[in-house]
């Protein structure tokens, strides 16, 4: 198996079973997709780097995809230099997966962008995914990650579901995609703590906070017991309770 799928978001165990093949369901699926400039991580250099960007519109006569140029200069170049890219996004919480051999720079309505040639397959997983909802700003999430010394690094939670979580180090650790913890501890509001391993399956870069690189990461839950989930899922209802209660009043 090639190190890029290893690093790849969707596994090779699921790619025959989900694989598209139709040209029109693929342009039309890359559409929607660029329609809702929905975010999408290209993993590179076998996963060790990757740029955020999204579909800025279909070429069909020159059977290309063009990309948003990322945030950096330097990335952009290099992903530019490197070979086969992995692409993962999302829609209507699905997860695609598609890749490119290479990825080419270009001018695009007289601004930078990035080509690749429309992929001949991409990946769609049909299940859905865990419902997540994002934790309330009045009442946000937090928890901790023991990382290899022991040490306890505190974590600000964006989304939950009974599957992961959406998070970020409050002191900035920079974490590694398919990076595995033995524990970490989320505190539910009238729940109590939650205990679980987990594995980073997902990095996204969300710009600069406090002048510092700021990144958050998709972890999906590893060895978690029913229990927990069960406490998960009875929080996630009491937060979809409580914005129901804020929409009618």
């Amino acid at each position: 198996m090639a190190e890029e799928n290893k690093q790849a978001l969707i596994s090779d165990n699921d790619s025959g079973r989900y694989l598209v093949t139709s040209q029109l369901e693929i342009r039309t699926l890359l559409h929607s997709i660029a329609e809702k400039r929905q975010w999408v991580t290209a993993y590179f250099n076998h996963g060790a780097d990757f740029l955020l960007t999204s579909i800025i519109r279909i070429h069909h006569q020159r059977k290309e995809v063009f990309l948003d140029y990322g945030g950096s200069n330097r990335t952009n170049l290099r992903i530019t230099e490197a070979g086969r890219v992995i692409f993962v996004t999302a829609h209507d919480r699905v997860k695609i997966q598609f890749a490119a051999d290479k990825v080419v720079a270009i001018t695009d309505k007289s601004l930078p962008a990035l080509s690749i040639p429309l992929p001949g397959s991409l990946i769609k997983l049909q299940r859905r995914e865990y419902y997540r909802v994002a934790t309330p700003i009045t009442r946000p999430l937090d928890g901790e990650l023991f990382v290899s010394n022991g040490e306890a690094v505190e974590l600000s939670i964006f989304d939950i579901s009974a599957g992961g979580i959406c998070m970020s180090p409050k002191d900035g650790l920079k974490l590694s995609l398919n990076e595995t913890f033995n524990q970490c501890r989320i505190h539910l509001p009238d729940e109590g703590t939650i205990e679980t391993g987990l594995k980073i399956r997902h990095v996204m870069d969300s710009g600069v906070r406090n002048g510092n690189p700021d990144f958050r990461y998709g972890c999906m839950f590893v060895n978690i017991e029913p229990d927990m989930q069960i406490r998960i899922q009875r929080y996630i209802l009491d937060v979809e309770r409580e914005q129901l209660a804020r929409k009618r009043s």
